[in-house]
């Protein structure tokens, strides 16, 4: 009688198949990895805004305690970057810039130095022809407001510092800008 011989047949190497399987479950790790590196980087930049935030606020803090007579007249109450003119200097800024002549001018009264202060915060300082690199350079939609808690304010009064500046989050898959803000209280 005939016998049949069976002949095994092993695979060698990668099929097609197989390889289009690797290369869609790899393309899929990648996309993830992108999308936590974008995630990632607007965080980062959240962070980097609310440590400017926080330094904006310390700043006009530590000038109102170096300048305790502009506090007990009131010269810092009110005060918002959004009604700051950075194209023009203030009428006594008592800070030496490049392209300046002659000496640098003195602020003699608190009120002037407490204008010259919060001017250099909003504003930044004077490049000889605007401000630059104050809240509102450092910030996107910066703006800084110093107010007294009190009604009436004296000398005594305790000043909420706050910053505020807009960000981009995602929201249901749409961008959205959302308004963040530092405030601190403080008795100068």
């Amino acid at each position: 009688m005939h016998q049949r011989t069976q002949v095994q047949h092993t695979q060698r190497g990668i099929g097609l198949i197989e390889v289009l399987v690797a290369l869609v479950v790899v393309s899929v790790g990648v996309l993830g990895l992108a999308g936590l590196q974008l995630n990632s980087v607007r965080v980062a930049k959240g962070s980097f805004n609310r440590s400017q935030a926080v330094v904006i606020a310390e700043t006009v803090i530590a000038q109102m305690r170096a300048n305790p007579d502009g506090v007990a007249d009131l010269a810092y109450n009110g005060l918002d970057s959004d009604a700051a003119n950075c194209s023009t200097l203030p009428s006594t800024y008592c800070n030496a810039y490049y392209g300046m002549s002659g000496s640098t001018p003195v602020c003699s009264t608190a009120a002037e130095r407490a204008a010259n202060d919060f001017f250099e915060v909003a504003c930044g300082h004077w490049n000889g022809s605007s401000g630059e690199n104050g809240v509102i350079d450092s910030l996107p939609g910066g703006r800084v407001t110093v107010d007294c808690n009190d009604a009436p304010c004296s000398a005594d009064s305790t000043y909420t510092v706050a910053v505020s500046w807009t960000e981009t989050e995602v929201h249901d898959e749409t961008d959205v800008e959302i308004t963040k803000q530092v405030e601190m209280r403080v008795l100068p």
